[in-house]
């Protein structure tokens, strides 16, 4: 009888994961459809298209730039250039794949920390949000982020490294992954991998940890010495005026916010890094909504806040029952959302930039509702 139950709990998992991915799937490749046939795109088309141009171009003279941000994307988007036919379509279609699979993921991941209904709940607006599933950016960009992140953290929870190291392998590849494509991801994987050392302290996952530190101060010096008229060491100034650059390229447009707020010293930095952090994670709020697409957004952003009451119940329960989990999750999710709140000056760049790390308060939120309403929809039917 329990082996039954078992098998059933299973099947019924199984094609939860099914559908979930099949409904994402359906919704993005309706959004490739719409964007192929009707020049449907509500985002910038140039710069949309500047991405796959790179990656036809990559295909074709087998060289790239890592510093300019269009290669980077483009070595992986260049796959699809290498095969015959409509190579655009291709690469949409490929990355709304990986889109799909990140929300899969991120059910896989609520399950696990909690139950079936919470990784439900927590993949839905990943399933149904615009921005995730409208936006071309969100297809040819964000997807392969949210897909490598989600995966690390799903081989983390779901695979023992203690028995099965050779798991550390795709770990840290999605990892790399990530950062290599936002170097300041680089920095969050380094606190996730610390937190992640600190509280596990197996031999095998050292070198996981000395790997990325290793790659990720490499990379941080590299960004250094690309900014103008700095030296080549890395000091404080230069992070100061590395995302002081960050927030100037980035004030222009209809949907900036806090225009003419740069910080210009590391006390500065300190001291904004929450009003960033906020405004990075909720914008836009009411009083910047100014078309339709700014109202879907501000609704998506609401659900969040939403999600974000409930994420503090989700943090009683699972300190409870992973302490280690629990601080790996609210690393991520701090330290991202200082780090790109502290560069970004516009909501429609923190509206793409913040679905790398939205889901860990998707999946807090969701625990968190599952464990204060407790339902139980066969007890209702029977009374």
């Amino acid at each position: 009888m329990c082996a039954a139950g078992l098998n059933f709990q299973q099947r019924n998992t199984h094609r939860i994961l099914l559908s979930i991915f099949f409904i994402s799937l359906s919704f993005r490749i309706l959004n490739v459809a719409l964007y192929t046939f009707l020049g449907f795109a509500p985002y910038d088309p140039a710069q949309s298209g500047a991405f796959l141009q790179s990656a036809n171009n990559i295909a074709a003279d087998r060289s790239f730039d890592p510093i300019s941000t269009f290669d980077r994307f483009g070595i992986f988007l260049s796959v699809f250039y290498i095969l015959p036919g409509p190579n655009e379509v291709y690469a949409r279609v490929g990355m709304s794949f990986l889109g799909s699979v990140a929300a899969v993921n991120v059910f896989l991941i609520g399950k696990q920390l909690h139950s079936v209904r919470c990784g439900i709940i927590a993949a839905l607006p990943i399933m149904f949000f615009p921005s995730y599933v409208l936006l071309q950016s969100t297809i040819q960009r964000e997807s392969m982020i949210l897909f490598c992140l989600t995966s690390a953290t799903v081989i983390y929870i779901h695979k023992d490294l203690k028995k099965n190291p050779y798991w550390i392998i795709p770990l840290v590849i999605t990892l790399f992954i990530t950062g290599f494509l936002r170097f300041p991801n680089f920095l969050v994987v380094f606190a996730m991998l610390s937190t992640f050392v600190l509280f596990d302290r197996v031999r095998s996952n050292i070198p996981v940890a000395a790997i990325m530190a290793t790659i990720s101060l490499l990379l941080l010096n590299y960004i250094t010495k690309i900014l103008p008229a700095t030296p080549n060491n890395l000091s404080i100034s230069q992070i100061v005026n590395y995302f002081e650059l960050l927030q100037i390229r980035r004030a222009r447009g209809r949907t900036v916010y806090l225009e003419g707020v740069v910080p210009e010293s590391i006390t500065d930095l300190i001291t904004f890094a929450w009003v960033g952090a906020v405004y990075f994670l909720f914008t836009p709020f009411i009083w910047q909504v100014e078309t339709i697409a700014d109202m879907m957004i501000f609704i998506e952003s609401t659900i969040s806040l939403v999600f974000l009451f409930f994420s503090f119940f989700g943090l009683q329960y699972l300190i409870k029952k992973n302490m280690k989990i629990t601080l790996i999750l609210l690393v991520t999710i701090i330290s991202a959302s200082v780090l790109y709140g502290l560069g970004t000056a516009n909501f429609g760049t923190a509206m793409r930039h913040r679905q790398q790390v939205m889901w860990v308060i998707f999946v807090l939120g969701s625990i968190g509702f599952t464990s204060i309403i407790k339902f139980d929809i066969a007890r209702s039917k029977s009374t």
